[in-house]
């Protein structure tokens, strides 16, 4: 069974007003951008809870339940680490909440929150990609909606910008000055890739305790409304053969990962049964009977990962604890992470010391309460 508490690691780059034909603002440490994310992670800390609805059918009808994010802390650990908590979650999506001996609270009109520890870590020197290190509950991670909440807290700053420069060019001209150069603001813009790391793939391999690949066909039911799996093919992989189509495929999904290019259930069946073919593990042509093809490894200590050409996300959740972990913990896994993984991608970064940030945000835990 897969840890209840893991971190996923994104590559982020920031752009000014739109990503097409504009050229991401630099993201070294100490930079512009950093102390810009940090007031808007300010000013969203000073929001408090943010509701978001959901949106309506087409026939007006409303299925889906009220989401609500709110940013709790941040602290600018070094002038490369951002470290904040956001805590998300959807009104409705429990029922009850108990305690031992205490009468039951009911959540029906409440949203139940849990905390996401988030990093941002800005490379040392110049660069446009920096870490954004998102905290995963039971494989959620708030990613999307932390950036999606600091794009529109930036155009609120930039309307706000704009006004005040009008204000004050307005007052000039009233008191019969010249009036300022008209200034031009920005909002920015994220984009945002999960990294994938062949040193992890590489570790799952090697550490599995068996493998096996599986493809699958689907087809519909006789109403022509519900999708099921109706074939499936299990090829256990042994010894030598874990590492060798697991490598080589696995490989092929990660590069197609990092290029940002979509990922195709066909192609992956025709990738994955290319190699096994060449290790006489299926006859020629025996693929064309399938639609989707994934390996599953599985450790003792980590239960089963999936690797499949679509869900790599998952894949790459890098497991913590069962329990929510201590900020030394977090960090010292986040630490040797980022890492191999700055190095993979070529992005300079100073070194983390996970006992120097645990001290630094206990401290100011404390100054806060």
């Amino acid at each position: 069974m897969a840890r209840a508490f893991g971190f996923r690691v994104f590559i982020v780059e920031a752009f000014p007003n739109r990503v097409k034909d504009n050229q991401p603002y630099n993201a070294g440490a100490g930079s512009l951008l950093c102390s810009e994310i940090a007031y808007l992670l300010q000013r969203l800390q000073g929001r408090g809870t943010q509701q978001y609805l959901p949106r309506p059918a087409e026939d007006g009808s409303i299925d889906k339940p009220t989401k609500t994010a709110t940013l709790k802390s941040f602290v600018e650990v070094s002038p490369s680490i951002i470290h904040a908590t956001i805590s998300v979650g959807e009104t409705g999506s429990h029922a009850t909440a108990t305690r031992p001996k205490k009468k039951t609270r009911d959540l029906k009109h409440w949203s139940p929150e849990a905390d996401h520890d988030v990093t941002f870590i800005f490379p040392s020197g110049k660069g446009s990609r920096f870490f954004l290190i998102t905290q995963t509950i039971h494989r959620r991670d708030p990613h999307l909606r932390l950036l999606a909440m600091l794009k529109a807290e930036s155009m609120i700053v930039r309307t706000e910008r704009e006004a005040a420069d009008a204000a004050t060019r307005k007052s000039a001209i009233a008191t019969g000055g010249k009036a300022p150069k008209k200034q031009t603001f920005k909002r920015l813009l994220f984009e945002a890739e999960q990294a994938s790391d062949n040193a992890y793939l590489d570790e799952i391999l090697t550490n599995a305790d068996s493998a096996s690949v599986v493809f699958k066909s689907k087809r519909m039911d006789a109403k022509g409304a519900v999708q099921y799996v109706d074939r499936v093919l299990q090829i256990k992989l042994r010894d030598e053969n874990v590492f060798d189509v697991g490598r080589r495929v696995g490989r092929v999904w990660t590069e197609r990962l990092r290029s940002g290019a979509s990922a195709d259930p066909h192609s992956a069946v025709s990738e994955v049964s290319d190699v096994l073919v060449e290790h006489d593990l299926l006859d020629e042509g025996e693929d064309e009977k399938y639609e989707s093809a994934a390996i599953t490894v599985k450790r003792k200590s980590e239960g089963s990962t999936t690797i499949a050409a679509d869900t790599l996300r998952d894949a790459f959740t890098y497991p913590l604890s069962d329990l929510r972990p201590s900020w030394y913990t977090y960090y010292e896994q986040v630490s040797g992470r980022a890492q191999k993984i700055a190095l993979q991608e070529n992005i300079q970064l100073h070194p983390i010391d996970p006992h120097e940030v645990s001290r630094c945000l206990t401290d100011s835990t404390q100054a806060g309460s």
